[in-house]
């Protein structure tokens, strides 16, 4: 997300999504995670659970660095 607005946005369409689609994102298990510098004008904005670490979904550890990605997603498999 580039902006607010971007996140304005997307919390729009998802809210879009639960009328169209009966499916209601649990904005409580939902994480957000900073990337990039300015970010972090956004972390008080917005009511989302933010966390400095990786998220994880669907198996995978989504993380900040290719590094973690491979310690966390590869290693443990190796």
């Amino acid at each position: 997300l580039k902006s607010c607005e971007s996140i304005k946005c997307l919390k729009d369409m998802l809210h879009n999504f639960e009328l169209i689609a009966r499916l209601k994102t649990n904005m409580d298990k939902t994480q957000a995670f900073m990337i990039g510098k300015h970010m972090k004008c956004f972390k008080n904005n917005y009511n989302l659970n933010w966390t400095d670490g990786s998220i994880y979904i669907l198996g995978l550890h989504i993380c900040k660095t290719e590094v973690e990605n491979i310690k966390y997603n590869f290693e443990p498999r190796i």
